[in-house]
């Protein structure tokens, strides 16, 4: 088998305008880092190429970075999320498909909240998916209810019932007959899917009627529907487990009624979940104590971790004065910052083996970047919020200047490399192949100051095509684009000259193209 040897040593250098970019190249700048995320090089925290990545002298831990194994994603908000304000490709869930080539359902919907959010979550991501997803929600609840308690029950509930949909491996919805599921009393059907639920469920208007589930498992969600305590009024009930001492809960008062235009905010999703359960068969009973309406949606259990696909959190960004004074105007910095640290208490409910990325967004965004309206982020502000979910969610190979790849073992028999392969902001293969390889491949060397980069079939000498795949194609020459290829065109760096005999004198020869003043390509004779 073939040894793999890796020594990295990361390396950071100071920016300069005539640095040639790559995206992941990380440098300083004013004592402060950055990393590019473009392949352009504009001045850091000038232009929009490169993010910040320290703050207050505090940089990203490789822990903070993750694997992404899968290609599908679906973005969850309000109007921020939908790119309201941003050009053509330059909203935040845009920029971070195309890093990643990720397929994006943009299931955003300005002007709505959390309840919202949360019906579209549980309409659309199930236990079978493996989907990643990103959720920015919570200003319109918190610019129309400020920090009120129920309104901020809600946000809370929304967040759990998203984060348990996201990880769910399998629920049982309570309207379906199954024997791990026992009702006394009278339980009437209930559809919970309209009211940002999953499904449907049942309900009960009697007292002393309850609900018993038996499973075998670590963890449990118990998802129900909750009231604003004006227009809606539902019930209260105790939950036991194994028989043990009952708590009392009530879904009263858990959601602020508060209309955006389309849903009323009267019912809302309301969890409750457990964990650290011992891996064994359990029973819960949830027993109804008074006679308001108490629906039950499911009962459902999480995945391990590991099985588990991501979903990315961002915080929500604060807004200057004329954002603030825009109505609703119910919000302030301090109402965002308690709606942010409501998010990481409710990400805290969770094992931290969890993949949840909490985006740190007021770290990046600057409250100025907006549109006309004083709300929405403009291309800059976009950008910045993009390049905070990225700060989150890197997925980085990182090999970097001063790398060594080092192969030291036999490969197909006795080819063998006799010296070191060095990655080196870029590849260069020194050495020479002994005995030289056979059959196809692909081979890499450098001679006579000349770089080669070969397909061949060494049986019969035959060259073999190269194919280069990538978004946008570049050929570079010292540094300069000559060539690039994009989906619809191609652009070609070629000299100008009026006619052939200038053309000659400005160094051309036989064959060498060229283009006139007015466009015209022409080849050199």
């Amino acid at each position: 088998m073939t040894q793999i040897i890796q020594k990295t040593e990361n390396k950071t250098v100071t920016w300069n305008a005539n640095l040639r970019s790559r995206v992941g190249d990380s440098v300083t700048h004013n004592s402060k880092e950055y990393t590019n995320t473009t392949g352009k090089n504009s001045e850091p925290g000038v232009g929009v190429d490169w993010f910040q990545t320290s703050v207050d002298g505090v940089s990203p831990t490789e822990s903070d970075s993750k694997t992404l194994s899968t290609k599908t994603y679906e973005s969850y908000g309000d109007s921020i999320t939908a790119g309201q304000g941003a050009t053509a490709g330059n909203d935040y869930t845009e920029l971070f498909s195309d890093l990643y080539d990720l397929t994006n359902t943009n299931r955003a919907i300005g002007g709505r909240g959390i309840q919202k959010s949360a019906q579209l979550h549980n309409a659309n991501i199930n236990p079978i998916d493996n989907t990643l997803t990103s959720l920015l929600v919570g200003l319109n609840d918190v610019r129309r209810g400020g920090n009120g308690v129920k309104t901020m029950s809600k946000i809370t509930n929304g967040y759990k019932a998203i984060i348990c949909n996201q990880f769910l491996d399998r629920f049982l919805d309570t309207s379906i007959v199954d024997s791990n599921l026992v009702l006394s009393g009278t339980w009437i059907n209930y559809n919970s899917a309209s009211v940002g639920g999953k499904n449907f469920g049942k309900y009960s208007q009697v007292s002393g009627n309850y609900m018993e589930y038996t499973f075998k498992d670590s963890n449990l969600v118990l998802a129900m529907i909750c009231s604003d305590g004006v227009a809606q009024v539902h019930g209260s009930f105790d939950v036991s487990i194994d028989g043990g001492a009952a708590v009392s809960y009530s879904l009263n008062n858990k959601t602020d009624g508060i209309s955006d235009g389309a849903d009323s905010n009267t019912l809302s999703p309301f969890i409750l979940y457990f964990e650290g359960l011992e891996d064994k068969e359990h029973t819960i009973r949830v027993t109804h104590t008074d006679t308001n309406n108490l629906p039950i949606n499911y009962f459902g259990h999480l995945k391990q971790p590991k099985f588990c696909s991501p979903i990315i959190m961002l915080e929500t960004a604060r807004l200057n004065a004329a954002g603030y004074a825009t109505a609703p105007s119910n919000a302030s910095d301090l109402i965002i910052n308690e709606l942010n640290t409501e998010l990481n208490n409710v990400v805290g409910l969770f094992n931290d083996s969890y993949p949840i990325f909490i985006v740190k967004t007021n770290d990046f965004y600057d409250i100025d970047n907006v549109g006309v309206d004083n709300v929405h982020p403009n291309d800059i502000g976009y950008r910045q919020i993009y390049n905070s979910v990225y700060d989150a969610f890197k997925v980085v190979i990182d090999l970097k200047a001063e790398s060594i790849l080092q192969l030291d073992n036999t490969f197909e028999g006795e080819n063998t490399f006799e010296e070191k392969t060095k990655i080196n902001n870029g590849l260069e293969i020194s050495g020479t192949f002994s005995p030289a390889p056979t059959g196809e491949g692909i081979e890499i060397d450098y001679n006579s100051g000349i770089a080669y980069f070969t397909a061949f079939k060494r049986i019969g000498a035959i060259w073999k095509d190269i194919i280069i795949r990538g978004k946008d194609v570049i050929i570079q020459s010292s540094g300069v684009a000559k060539a690039t290829f994009k989906t619809n065109t191609v652009n070609i760096v070629i000299p100008t000259y009026s006619d052939d005999t200038a053309a000659g004198v400005g160094g051309l020869i036989a064959d060498d193209m060229y283009k006139t003043v007015t466009g015209e390509v022409r080849i050199k004779i």
